[in-house]
């Protein structure tokens, strides 16, 4: 009978391997125009819940990511990137036991670029554990994976293009329209490599540190002016009500279409940017009254170690 120091010493020496051992194919949407974003999803079958898991992915833009319609990250974006980042490929690994159970798991992902570029090399995942009983389990990013174009978009000036005519909150759940997803295109040369053990200790992440008002909001035919007291930087988030489906507004950084409802908020996801004098102005449907209230949410890196085990 093997002694627990030695079922131990065989437990960690399994975890360890598939930690270490990540060679991953990456995976991307088939067709996407440069700089739109995509929507990927799988879903795994486990024997039971897991009595430990991990999700390790690797990107070389920004993820946003929920397994079983929970968002496993409190970060606004993910990973996090230095200014002069240009799309290098980062990896992140979470504990994710408390978000799996036995049978059907669904991982959903929202993928976008840093630049209107686009690239073969978005998105590569595993998630890997153990059960109760020490048995591991890995599943890798493959062409099994789903995915289509999401409703968002970096356009060739660096701003965020969204369309909120098109936002089905569906994407990461089990109920979707499946005649609109397609396969996902694995690509496992040269494998994504990625050492997880070299994941220690703090990592920063960024979260929303203040929200401010302006101090002056101005009305002109066709735009709403907005000075904010300081710079800051991070997202101007605006409050609408009473737009039009399809009707067009461009916000700082934020080229946004309206989806009609009685109160909508546009706000970017992805990008970051420096915020003072915020102008706002719209298409011919556009009316200053439409804006309700405007909001800038100051945004810094803090570092946490949510992601480790």
């Amino acid at each position: 009978m093997l002694r627990l120091p030695t079922i131990a010493l065989l437990l960690w020496y399994a975890i360890t391997t598939f930690a270490q051992d990540f060679r991953t194919p990456w995976i991307c949407c088939p067709d996407l125009k440069a700089g739109q974003q995509a929507w990927f999803r799988d879903v795994v079958e486990l024997d039971e819940a897991p009595s430990q898991a991990w999700l390790s992915v690797l990107t070389t833009g920004y993820v946003d990511i929920y397994i079983n319609e929970r968002n496993i990250t409190t970060a606004l974006r993910t990973p996090y990137r230095e200014a002069d980042d240009e799309g290098d490929a980062l990896g992140t690994r979470w504990n994710v036991t408390r978000f799996l159970g036995k049978g059907r798991n669904l991982v959903a992902i929202h993928y976008s670029p840093t630049s209107h570029t686009v690239s073969q090399r978005q998105v590569a995942a595993r998630l890997w554990g153990h059960y109760v009983d020490g048995s591991p389990f890995a599943l890798p990013t493959d062409d099994d994976w789903l995915c289509r174009p999401a409703n968002g978009s970096i356009g060739r000036q660096g701003q965020e293009v969204i369309d909120s005519r098109y936002m089905p909150r569906l994407w990461r759940t089990h109920d979707i329209d499946l005649p609109l997803w397609i396969p996902a295109e694995a690509h496992p040369m040269p494998f994504a490599d990625y050492d997880d053990e070299e994941d220690e200790g703090l990592s920063p992440t960024e979260h929303i540190v203040r929200t401010l008002e302006p101090t002056y909001i101005q009305s002109a035919p066709k735009k709403v002016y907005a000075i904010f007291k300081e710079a800051f930087n991070g997202y101007v988030r605006v409050t609408l009500r009473k737009c039009k489906a399809g009707e067009r507004l461009r916000i700082d950084n934020i080229d946004y279409t309206c989806s009609g409802e009685f109160d909508e908020q546009a706000c970017a996801r992805f990008t970051v940017g420096p915020h003072r004098i915020v102008v706002i102005s719209g298409d011919d449907d556009f009316l200053p009254e439409q804006v309700f209230s405007i909001e800038g949410l100051e945004i810094a890196p803090t570092f946490s170690s949510d992601y480790w085990p």
